[in-house]
């Protein structure tokens, strides 16, 4: 008996592809009735050996004597349970062997080691399970390792940003230490220097107010809105920040 089951195809996806699972629990089931017809027959063929063994001279005296005591049923009975288990045992050692398998591989990941792969053996619930942990520690450490990406990025962005801000404050701050110290030579010499100043102040408040945005889109999800940009007067503006004291 067989079930059907749906898995997306190339990460969780869209494109649904069918694939036939087998179930664990018939397995064990054919297991069990496995076991259960290999210790009946191996039952059989003790007891028709022991037949044949019955005209032994001291074989025979001995199994006369089991059969005599009311044992014989017993015996029987603990021989057919013994092989039973050991026969279960024997059919289910692979599959108890996977199990275990992937129960290291969970403790593993669980641990930080996402580069764990389990086989994939066979069709049943365990081949999945199998298969989606490992899809699951690939997804895990592809997204680790895009947000350590981003979180450089973002500390490439904090420096850049931090060296766009203090030029321009160390403009104004410049300008202004002119004006404080008197180092003009008349009132139009002071009046530039203030323009000076203000325009970088302006600058300097314009960085800011890009820096405020930013942190609105990368927190709050806002969608970002693209425009064409004037290179020649993009490349004019960048110059002017540059203009010695």
């Amino acid at each position: 008996m067989s079930r059907s089951s749906s898995r997306p195809s190339g990460g969780w996806g869209t494109e649904l592809t069918r694939e036939t699972i087998v179930s664990i629990r018939w397995k064990m089931m054919v297991m069990i009735a496995g076991s259960a017809i290999l210790a009946f027959s191996i039952t059989g063929v003790l007891l028709v050996m022991a037949g044949i063994l019955y005209s032994v001279p001291v074989i025979g005296d001995i199994l006369g004597y089991f059969g005599r005591s009311g044992y014989a049923l017993l015996i029987v009975f603990a021989t057919g349970i013994i092989l039973f288990i050991g026969s279960f045992v024997l059919l289910s050692a692979g599959t108890l062997k996977y199990m275990s398998r992937i129960t290291q591989a969970v403790n593993e990941i669980a641990n930080g080691n996402l580069d764990v792969f389990i086989p994939v053996k066979g069709s049943d619930e365990l081949a999945r399970l199998a298969r989606n942990i490992n899809e699951m520690a690939m997804k895990l450490k592809k997204s680790i390792e895009e947000e350590r990406e981003a979180e450089r990025t973002k500390n490439d962005l904090i420096t850049s940003i931090s060296h766009d801000l203090r030029t321009p404050l160390t403009s104004v701050l410049g300008y202004l230490e002119l004006v404080n110290t008197d180092k003009y030579a008349d009132e139009i010499t002071l009046r530039h220097y203030v323009a000076i100043a203000l325009d970088k102040a302006h600058a300097l408040k314009h960085l800011i107010d890009d820096l405020f945005e930013f942190t609105r889109v990368n927190y709050r999800g806002l969608t970002l809105r693209t425009e064409t940009v004037n290179k020649a007067l993009l490349l004019e503006q960048s110059t002017e920040k540059f203009v010695p004291i």
